[in-house]
Order: C-alpha cells, then sequence, then structure tokens
C-alpha cells in the first residue's frame, strides 16, 4: 500500500503541489533529462568543462514527479560541474541496474570526498568541498532535499568517492515507477 501523505494525484486538481506531495506523470527517461542538461552545457562550457550524456538504449518510461527528479538531476549535475577542475568532464548516463531499477548516474572528475565526511553529505546544512565542510552562498539543504525525493518514490541515492579522482552519484528509481521497456 502506498504512503497517503508521499503520494497524491494532483492532475484534476487546481490546487499548488505541495513539496510533501508527488505529482506522479508519465515521461520517458531521455525527455525527462533533456531540458536540465541542456540548460547546464552552457554552465559547463564556461568552466571549460564537457557535459556528455549516455541515454539508455532501452526506451524506459517513467511514473513519477518529474519536477522533483529533474531538481534532483539539477542538482547533481551542477555541483558536479562546481567541484570539476577545468578541462575535466562529467558524464551522465541512464539505463535499467541488475534489479530492474532505473538509475540516472552522474560522474565527475573533481576532488572527490574524504571518507569521513561522504556519511555527512545527507545530513542537512551540511556543506562538504573536498572533504571539508564549508560555508559558501548555498544552504546545504540540497543532498538531503533529493534523498527525501527519491524515497518519496522509493528509491535512493549513493555516492562513491576517491579524493583526487572525482565523484559518482547514483540516483535510482525503483521498478515500479517504470511503465514501459
Amino acid at each position: 500500500m502506498m504512503n497517503v501523505l508521499a503520494h497524491k494525484d494532483y492532475s484534476d486538481s487546481q490546487v499548488e503541489e505541495p513539496a510533501l506531495f508527488l505529482n506522479e506523470t508519465e515521461t520517458s527517461i531521455t525527455k525527462l533529462l533533456q531540458q536540465p542538461l541542456d540548460q547546464l552545457m552552457a554552465q559547463a562550457a564556461e568552466k571549460d568543462i564537457t557535459l556528455f550524456y549516455e541515454p539508455t538504449k532501452i526506451n524506459i518510461n517513467l511514473k513519477i514527479d518529474q519536477q522533483k527528479i529533474r531538481q534532483a538531476v539539477t542538482h547533481v549535475v551542477n555541483n558536479a560541474i562546481r567541484f570539476s577542475y577545468a578541462s575535466s568532464s562529467v558524464y551522465v548516463s541512464t539505463g535499467c541496474d541488475f534489479n530492474g531499477d532505473a538509475y540516472i548516474r552522474i560522474d565527475d572528475e573533481g576532488p572527490g570526498i574524504d571518507s569521513d565526511m561522504l556519511e555527512r553529505t545527507f545530513e542537512p546544512f551540511t556543506k562538504v568541498k573536498n572533504g571539508i565542510k564549508t560555508s559558501s552562498e548555498n544552504t546545504g539543504r540540497g543532498l538531503s532535499m533529493i534523498n527525501a525525493y527519491l524515497k518519496m518514490h522509493f528509491g535512493y541515492i549513493r555516492i562513491q568517492s576517491t579524493p583526487s579522482r572525482g565523484t559518482s552519484v547514483t540516483l535510482t528509481l525503483p521498478k515500479s515507477c517504470i511503465i514501459r521497456r
């Protein structure tokens, strides 16, 4: 049974969508990523970073809250660009894993995050840069919010990082979100 607080269909309603509910609609994973990646291409180019997108070879259609998942992708790719070195690359790929779940994976060639700080990245108001707590213009709520959005879909986020080599962030949506392949 779905959690009523986490899932509500707003398709026939004029009510604005509160952050606590999902407004689920159907889309392909490729269409989902097109807008945020197009917008981030210019930002990457300004920093002399190449943004690559490798879409899955299979057509994955999802029933998700597109706004929340786009926001999650935008935030993670934006972080990858922000913390990557000039003349490096950020890679975005999509597909289905061995469990049949859909994933969006973002890999960068930035400074990475120290293992002792990696677990703290999901704590609200914690900002990590090069494994060191930072105080920039951002609030530090991004990854905790993304984690909450994915949990609302019964998905999860996984971060793997190696200092001086880069970071890999995988956003996973369960096969229950997949309506067609």
